[in-house]
């Protein structure tokens, strides 16, 4: 047998039901569980109450001889926006549920209605009602607390103490949380605190967090959370419950503290440190491999000399001499990153540039059969550039386009005239047809070390920004490619 709930969780309820079996069954039940009970038969007749400031709750039937729920449910938020409306159905409409919960429905209940069922769902209108009642109680020391909080350089959310499906709702949140996730106080307030994570939230952390706030005890962790445009952000998180004088629960207050910057840093720290000790080991490597490039460079010679009268050797040996001096230039580049280019800047023809890249990395498409298609609608292809450091820029994007478009797919290059701070520059943009960059990617595709390859120092993206920065250009991850990515390299055709 079930016991009746304290008297402090009566509610008074006001039944809105037109048939009368129904009304007097559930009238039973609730007045047996201590609940004071206004019963009518139409919407109109409830209308006519001069109470309804005194309702704490509404049990609705979906279908009236006077209309439908989807019709009152308005009506009802005006006449007394303190309730919570329970509709009764039965007859299962899914769309009809879903349509009644958007407009601000509580909950919803199927006929024949299930005693248990229904004095579960009232015990959570009476416990939020009291956490409201508490609230209100104080109100004056709430304002004075909340304007203190308001005004914290951390953000601070309040939610309900309701940890049964759907979970806690946020009752207040503070200005730095708007600052910090992008998200108003409207959008937030009684919303689930599940709105700020995302598919990177560490599962077992949130099962800790269940754990913690379940058994009453402050939890402090961290989380990457999700702003309002979909980027990622580091948060530390203190929640900790608040209790009433009788020791029970009635919210939790949780404290947000953005680490992005911090985590950032660290990483930087981190990333300056291996950049260092990479540039060590580089030169060291150009060092020891010095000689044998030099003993190769001779042979070379000598081979050159060997078959003066084969112009088609001659041009093996050409390209062999300048692949070993590409070699030797890149490691000079990687060793030199952090320290400043001397660019050796000249007219080029851009398109020539792409072209003789392509040629060099297309073995890499062959496997996949890749096409690769040009459009040019810049007017002059003429630049001043370092024609070996912008290739290597157009190599490594063509590269990463390469290892992500599937077979049989094609590789686009775009060059369009464009202006940048005030001087002429031409645009190019290389998309690829794979499956594009994730919105964390996009965030650090730029980012020296950072590779989501399971080979690769994650260099060659830092180095293309670092190189086209020293043109004076611009280097981004692009939002025309659908599907794909694309990246965009602008370049001032003079210099400056």
């Amino acid at each position: 047998m079930n016991s009746s709930p304290p008297m402090s969780d009566a509610l008074h309820v006001l039944l809105i039901e037109d048939d009368a079996d129904t009304r007097a069954n559930l009238t039973d039940i609730l007045e047996i569980d201590g609940h004071s009970l206004t019963g009518v038969s139409s919407f109109s007749q409830a209308q006519q109450l001069a109470d309804w400031d005194t309702v704490s709750t509404v049990v609705l039937d979906w279908q009236l001889p006077d209309g439908t729920a989807e019709e009152f449910l308005p009506l009802i938020q005006r006449l007394a926006p303190q309730a919570p409306v329970v509709i009764v159905t039965g007859h299962p409409d899914i769309h009809a549920v879903i349509q009644a919960l958007r407009r601000g429905a509580y909950d919803y209940l199927l006929k024949p209605i299930n005693p248990d069922i229904l004095r579960a769902t009232l015990a959570r209108v009476a416990r939020h009602q009291q956490t409201e009642d508490a609230l209100r109680r104080s109100e004056e020391q709430r304002q004075l607390l909340a304007e203190a909080v308001r005004n914290l350089a951390e953000g601070v959310i309040i939610t309900d103490a309701e940890l049964d499906p759907p979970g806690p709702r946020i009752l207040f949140a503070n200005d730095a949380i708007t600052r910090i996730t992008g998200f108003n106080v409207d959008e937030l307030i009684g919303n689930s605190p599940r709105i700020l994570q995302g598919r990177e939230t560490n599962r077992a952390t949130l099962t800790r967090l269940k754990k913690s706030l379940a058994d009453g005890r402050t939890f402090k962790g961290e989380f990457i959370n999700y702003r309002k445009d979909g980027t990622a952000y580091h948060v530390e998180l203190l929640i900790s419950p608040v209790r009433d004088d009788k020791q029970r629960i009635t919210h939790f207050v949780a404290a947000h503290r953005d680490v992005t910057d911090l985590k950032l840093a660290e990483e930087k720290a981190v990333q300056t440190a291996r950049l260092a000790a990479i540039g060590q080991m580089v030169a060291g490597l150009a060092h020891e491999s010095r000689n044998a490039l030099q003993r190769s460079q001779a042979c070379l010679e000598m081979l050159a000399m060997e078959v003066e009268d084969r112009p088609d050797l001659l041009d093996l040996v050409a390209r062999v001499q300048r692949a070993q001096d590409d070699l030797h230039r890149l490691y000079e580049e990687v060793r030199d990153y952090a320290s400043p280019r001397t660019l050796r800047r000249e007219p080029c023809d851009i398109a020539q540039v792409w072209r003789d890249t392509w040629a060099h990395v297309k073995f890499q498409a062959e496997p996949k059969q890749l096409r690769f298609h040009e459009e040019l609608s810049c007017s002059n292809r003429i630049c001043e550039i370092d024609e070996f450091a912008v290739g290597q820029v157009i190599r490594n994007v063509l590269e990463n386009a390469i290892a992500a478009s599937p077979p049989q797919g094609e590789i686009s290059l775009f060059c369009t005239d464009t202006v940048l701070d005030g001087r002429s520059a031409v645009c190019i943009a290389i998309r690829d047809c794979g499956p594009g960059i994730p919105p964390e990617s996009r965030r650090r595709i730029f980012d020296p070390f950072y590779t989501t390859k399971t080979k690769g120092t994650g260099l060659g993206m830092a180095i293309a920004k670092r190189i086209v920065e020293e043109h004076g250009g611009r280097i981004l991850v692009g939002e025309k490619a659908s599907p794909g990515a694309e990246i965009l390299i602008t370049l001032p055709r003079d210099m400056a």
